[in-house]
């Protein structure tokens, strides 16, 4: 065999080893699909949904997720897939018959017979799929969140949450998605890495246009109004000079009212359209931003009949808050959960702020699981690293805020919560959350026992007037929390019983005790107590 012919082999084993090792760690975008779209379900896709997609939604969902109209039909069928557009038990239901039939988003014609449309293409890849045969639920999800766990009641339909006008919160408000925004050239959305995502008219004439140019670019939203009410618009807009900083802005097919915000350089800023103020019924809207002078940028609107928002308060969440009643679950009074809920944009929920109000009690929460229509995915795991004990001052059970995908649409979609433990935190027995702190050592039992014999008469004696129910409750009637304020604050110091702030908020800061002698004799009998109390410390 020629030397040439070794080379020849030696180099082909050099690029097969290459090829590995360039690859090494990376899923292969083939291998990807192959676990999640089968020659059936694809070969139905391109039969049934996948054309309409094609023929009507390439403007935008070809690179816009979902990517449902990719030149990629494997592409395409996994952003439905994974994005839960299609609801197998009610096709009628699926995301995609609904943006058209009742947001009315980018029809082709008229929007109910392009609605009845897409469902009879649904409909039929279901008879031509196993992909129909399930609920339609994402995978890798546990029925109840898991075995054990201890489960809340179901929410209303996220849709009935934020239609109940008896919520307060935020429910005459609308944050308008940018994403759903029909475009008129020369209106385009930019997305940049400094700036963010912003719809403006990229020229540079220097002109102002009439409000009835043909040549102006326009963006419009249909959006909906769930109390009626007199509404403004505020924009977050870039208004670099005097003239790149108009538009035209009005509702529905009133007459647009002109909006030159003030200059301000490079930065961004929240301003009030002036003038427009209108009163808008319950139901589907739609708000015209029309382009008058090139340039100027929008990065977000809000349409408000809130009176006392002035933009600076708007931060990211416009939501509701729902609330959970945990009172028969865990045996205690007047417990709930409470989270925020945002219907974010098209096809995801923000939540943030869980907490659990608890006005006695202590509650030993850990691994709390978001459940979408009962269901659980790994994908939904932020607050699954709780573990704490939340008290009447300390509520929050997670600062996280997460984005979960929607699953049957916001009209459908609840939400429910599972626990790995929920429960009244004890001190009885052996050791639990409350009683850490305060020392090592010792039985929780004869601690507390300890306690009731040396310290806490003392509490019950002098300070019911304040610390039954003011923080620390170290007098509360309750013995179990009185307890666990004075372990985890911590009230004592079993090293230096004297520097105990029982005693130091009396014999020092001469606390609520009425005369010098009073608090001298009061705080020596918290000295006291506390040194006994040392022999069992927790």
């Amino acid at each position: 065999m020629s030397k040439n012919i070794y080379k020849i082999i030696i180099l082909g084993m050099l690029t097969a080893i290459l090829a590995v090792y360039t690859n090494c760690g990376k899923p292969s975008q083939l291998q990807f699909q192959s676990a999640a779209v089968t020659e059936e379900s694809l070969s139905a896709f391109q039969t049934t949904v996948y054309p309409i997609s094609r023929a009507h939604c390439i403007a935008c969902h070809t690179t816009t997720s979902p990517k449902h109209a990719s030149a990629d039909p494997a592409e395409a069928l996994l952003a439905i897939q994974n994005g839960n557009k299609i609801d197998w038990d009610t096709p009628s239901k699926s995301r995609m018959v609904l943006k058209l039939r009742t947001d009315k988003h980018n029809c082709w014609s008229d929007c109910d017979a392009n609605a009845d449309e897409m469902q009879a293409a649904i409909e039929q890849m279901k008879t031509m799929t196993t992909l129909g045969s399930g609920s339609g639920s994402s995978s890798g999800t546990t029925t109840g969140g898991a075995s054990g766990f201890i489960t809340t009641s179901e929410s209303r339909s996220i849709q009935a949450e934020l239609d109940d006008v008896s919520n307060p919160q935020k429910s005459n408000t609308v944050r308008l998605d940018l994403d759903s925004a029909m475009l008129t050239p020369p209106m385009v959305k930019t997305a940049d890495v400094v700036k963010g995502t912003y719809l403006s008219v990229n020229q540079n004439k220097n002109t102002t246009l009439a409000v009835n140019d043909p040549t102006a670019g326009v963006a419009y939203f249909n959006f909906n109004i769930r109390v009626q009410a007199s509404y403004k618009v505020w924009m977050y807009v870039n208004a670099p000079t005097a003239n790149d900083n108009g538009f035209y802005v009005g509702f529905d097919n009133t007459a647009p009212t002109t909006f030159d915000a003030a200059v301000n350089g490079t930065d961004f800023g929240w301003m009030m359209v002036p003038v427009l103020n209108q009163n808008l019924t319950i139901g589907t809207h739609k708000l015209t931003v029309r382009e008058r002078k090139d340039g100027a940028k929008v990065g977000a609107i809000i349409v408000t009949a809130d009176p006392s928002f002035n933009g600076t308060n708007v931060g990211s969440f416009v939501g509701v808050t729902i609330s959970y009643d945990l009172a028969p679950t865990i045996n205690a009074a007047n417990v709930k959960l409470m989270i925020d809920v945002a219907d974010y944009d098209a096809y995801s929920y923000k939540l943030l702020n869980p907490r659990i109000v608890t006005p006695t009690k202590n509650i030993v929460v850990k691994n709390m699981r978001i459940l979408l229509n009962n269901y659980y995915s790994a994908q939904n795991s932020a607050f699954t690293t709780v573990d704490k004990t939340i008290t009447p001052a300390d509520s929050s059970v997670s600062t996280f805020t997460t984005i979960i995908n929607k699953d049957k649409g916001i009209t459908l979609d609840k939400l429910s919560f599972a626990f790995e433990k929920l429960a009244v935190a004890t001190v009885t027995g052996t050791t639990t959350g409350t009683t850490g702190g305060g020392g090592t050592g010792g039985n929780a039992a004869a601690s507390l026992a300890s306690f009731q014999t040396n310290v806490y008469p003392i509490s019950r004696q002098y300070c019911v007037a304040c610390h039954t129910q003011t923080f620390p409750e170290h007098a509360s009637a309750d013995i179990n929390l009185a307890y666990a304020r004075v372990v985890n604050e911590p009230l004592a110091d079993f090293v230096t019983p004297a520097n105990s702030r029982l005693v130091v908020k009396l014999r020092v800061n001469r606390h609520n005790c009425g005369s010098n002698a009073n608090c001298d004799m009061i705080s020596n009998l918290f000295e006291a107590g506390i040194t006994e109390w040392k022999k069992n410390k927790p």
